[in-house]
């Protein structure tokens, strides 16, 4: 689970916590997502990274962080380290407020019903393939 707006982050970091549903325990601080390291890749000094949803990638173990705020797409590994950040056109991904993988990779993004639009839609984008 990824912290949207926790009180300890002071807007520099994003904490993620772990919930293990054998014995209902949540961990806190799994690992923290540095926020000037995005600021930095999108070059904009004075970003507030709110993540709306975060899900694991069952193929290459990486986190991925969605933020509808900021119309961005994170990937981090499973420690936190930041590999990647996509920047989303807010055309397409209108509010996008869910991300799920399917068991062999398959993204998908959920945009919520909002002043523009009167029904939420699913997107879904096909890995890559490599040879």
């Amino acid at each position: 689970m990824i912290c949207k707006d926790c009180e300890g982050d002071k807007k520099k970091s994003v904490t993620a916590w772990s919930y293990h549903s054998d014995n209902r325990n949540y961990t806190p601080s799994v690992f923290t997502i540095n926020v000037d390291l995005i600021a930095k890749k999108i070059g904009d000094d004075k970003i507030n990274f709110r993540p709306s949803a975060a899900a694991i990638n069952p193929v290459t173990g990486d986190v991925w962080v969605l933020s509808a705020i900021n119309q961005l797409l994170l990937v981090t590994d499973k420690n936190g380290v930041f590999k990647n950040v996509f920047t989303l056109n807010p055309v397409i991904f209108t509010q996008p407020e869910g991300i799920t993988f399917t068991p062999w990779g398959d993204l998908i993004i959920s945009n919520e019903a909002g002043d523009k639009y009167n029904t939420g839609t699913l997107l879904i984008f096909k890995p890559k393939k490599t040879n």
